[in-house]
Parts: C-alpha cells; structure tokens; sequence
C-alpha cells in the first residue's frame, strides 16, 4: 500500500492530511487518558490526565496547527500543491520552483494533463479579492486554518501547570471557549468541503473519495463541538460524555484525515531539467 511505502515530502497536501492524522491519533490516545479514569477508577494512576491526557492534547493540538499553516498555503496554490518541495528547497538553496511540473487528473477529464505551475506562499490582496474569496475550497480551507489556530489556545491552556491555575471563569470564557469555536469553524469547513464535491448541493457525492473524507472530519468536528459544550456542564456524567465524545470524535476526524492523505498520494510529481 502506498501509504505506508511512499512519503510525499514534495506534496502540500500530503503534509496537511500526514499531521492532521498524527494529530488525531495523539488526541485519540490523550482521551482515553481523561475518558478511563472517570469509566474505570481503578485505572486511575497520579498524573495520568495532567501529564498523559494535557500533554498529548497539546502535541496533537501543535501538530494540527502546522497542519493549518500548511493548509493556508495549499489553499493558495490549488493546482501547484506537487511543487511545495521545491518551493522549500528555493529558501535554502538555488532551486527553480518553475521547473517542477506533476500530473494532476482534472475532473470530467480523461486525459492527464501536464501543468506548469508558479508556487506563492502568499497571494497579493487583489488576487484573493477578485479570484480566491470567490472559491468555496479556500474559503473552507482558510476557516479550517482559523479554526485550528483558535483551537491550539486550549491545547495551550491544557498543558501541566497551567491548566490547574485557571480560574473558572477563564476556563468558561477562554479554554472552552476557544475549544467550541474551533470546533465550530471546523464544521463550517467541513459543509464547504463537502458541497465542493458535490455537483448539487443537495446530492451526496459517495463516489468521490474527497467527499468520504468530508463527512467522516464533519462527524468528528461535530462530536467536539459536543465535547466541549458538555464541558460547560458540572454533572457528573458531563464529564463522562465529554471525554468519551472526544474520544469518538478524534476517531472519526482520523479516518476523513486517513483518507485525504490516500488521496494526497493520486499524484506523482516529477521534476524536469532545463534544457
């Protein structure tokens, strides 16, 4: 299976799903780290939310925060997301950007078609005015990236020492504030993502691999917008249900992230020499 034979280093995309599906398994492992002492006592060991649950958080929550930056500029270079590695390499070296060129399957269209692309990391304001704000996939790429920036101040706030300083009105207004918003502009991304697959909005898409992806991180950032909004309750089987949404939720968000990252691998940059 090419997942696990090739690394795409060259590839954006491939970046953005590789750290978001890291990201999810730590969070899938942190949860249990809150979710079995509070199902199964006796498991109980010292330190074992603190250390084993805030910790992994905040690693997970860092990782889906590269994976944000990453997505704003895959977002911006929608046909040139092959040529990232070389964009890289142009920092620190002598490489030529433009001499990279991929093969990326157009839709509704047999043929392979060979693309030249210019690698930006930042558009100028008159590009994003007149040309990107009028795409539903950077506008859900960039709420994605948002939510995800807004998300890391509660993979902050959880970390050992600061979280059991915080006073409850800053666990209210900030980490579970910031934990819900990220939450909801993840599944505000996850619609846009999904009617970009679709022909009709209406119509479900099942045989686009991108729109399996779609739904299963939409069911994942919905259970943590559950997640949080059952930590603003202070019963007992809140805390339950809170810890066990996460779980769920951190399962769902890593198979839509597992499927873009078999997606991210349909293409197969390669690069040409001048001549």
């Amino acid at each position: 299976m090419r997942m696990f034979t090739e690394f795409a280093y060259w590839d954006i995309s491939f970046w953005v799903a590789f750290l978001f599906t890291i990201g999810c398994l730590i969070f899938i492992v942190a949860s249990f780290f809150y979710w079995l002492p509070v199902a199964y006592p006796s498991t109980k060991f010292p330190k074992e939310t603190t250390i084993g649950g805030g910790v992994l958080f905040f690693v997970g929550a860092t990782l889906f925060q590269v994976g944000a930056i990453f997505l704003v500029f895959e977002a911006v270079n929608e046909n040139q997301k092959g040529c990232f590695g070389w964009a890289v390499r142009e920092v620190f070296y002598e490489a030529d950007p433009s001499s990279c060129t991929h093969h990326h399957q157009r839709k509704h269209q047999g043929n392979d078609q060979l693309l030249h692309p210019r690698w930006q990391w930042w558009p100028s304001w008159k590009e994003i005015s007149t040309h990107y704000i009028h795409g539903i996939g950077f506008i859900a790429n960039i709420s994605l990236a948002v939510g995800a920036t807004i998300f890391y101040i509660s993979g902050i706030l959880v970390l050992p020492g600061i979280y059991s300083h915080l006073i409850q009105g800053v666990l209210w207004g900030v980490y579970w504030l910031s934990y819900l918003v990220g939450s909801v502009l993840f599944v505000f991304s996850g619609i846009l993502l999904l009617l970009e697959t679709q022909e009709k909005w209406y119509k479900p898409a099942p045989n686009v691999i991108g729109w399996h992806a779609g739904v299963w991180n939409l069911i994942g950032a919905v259970g943590w917008i559950l997640s949080a909004s059952f930590d603003y309750c202070s019963a007992s089987w809140c805390e339950y249900q809170s810890d066990l949404t996460l779980l769920w939720a951190s399962v769902a968000y890593t198979i839509g992230s597992i499927i873009l990252w078999y997606e991210a691998l349909d293409k197969y940059p390669v690069y040409t020499k001048k001549t």
